[in-house]
């Protein structure tokens, strides 16, 4: 429903979302979005004890499900904010990967996401985003369809930089670079027929 939310407000509406303020923006998602994944992050420091801690594959492996699966929520979302705000959330993959490698303080973020085969934040975001766009494709039902693959006011977003624009203007680059075309994507379909009303064959 927020997702949907998002995704559906036009630029010129009094109640777009894509004109949130950073303060706001702040207040109500990254900040307490931060605070969360940093409950989550003892675990990891606990289970990375020199002495008695785990492995680096276990450790890795509560990265991914303890603070990774906190980091990509809403990811599709963030991807309409600035770059600058999202930032906000770098440290915490960072530390997280820092306990998980054993690295040190001055460890650069790009060398312990690749030995940790981790993509950085705005990558992974990207990916997402990505993902849902093509699961998207294969159903025109959802209301958000044509929002993302039919996006319009584009000559407004061009002609002002500082406006972030809506996630299919901000995404068709993304699926012109893998070659994605709406005409080849199968569409879901629904059976009218009830699930548990369906025969089974002998």
């Amino acid at each position: 429903m927020v997702l949907s939310s998002l995704l559906l407000n036009k630029p010129n509406s009094s109640e777009s979302l894509l004109t949130i303020s950073s303060h706001s923006f702040l207040s109500t998602h990254s900040l307490p979005k931060r605070k969360v994944c940093e409950g989550a992050e003892p675990s990891t420091c606990c289970c990375s004890h020199m002495s008695w801690g785990a492995d680096q594959h276990t450790l890795l492996h509560l990265y991914g499900s303890l603070v990774r699966s906190k980091l990509d929520y809403g990811s599709v979302c963030c991807l309409l904010f600035y770059a600058r705000i999202l930032r906000i959330l770098d440290p915490i993959q960072n530390h997280a990967l820092r306990l998980c490698l054993g690295a040190f303080r001055t460890s650069p973020a790009s060398s312990m996401c690749v030995q940790a085969n981790e993509p950085p934040l705005y990558i992974q975001r990207r990916m997402l985003s990505i993902q849902y766009s093509l699961r998207l494709g294969s159903s025109p039902s959802n209301p958000a369809y044509n929002t993302v693959f039919s996006p319009k006011s584009e000559a407004s977003f061009s002609s002002k930089p500082n406006q972030i624009p809506t996630l299919g203007i901000r995404i068709a680059p993304e699926l012109e670079k893998i070659g994605f075309k709406r005409n080849t994507v199968f569409r879901l379909s629904v059976s009218a027929t009830l699930p548990w009303l369906l025969r089974r064959h002998k």
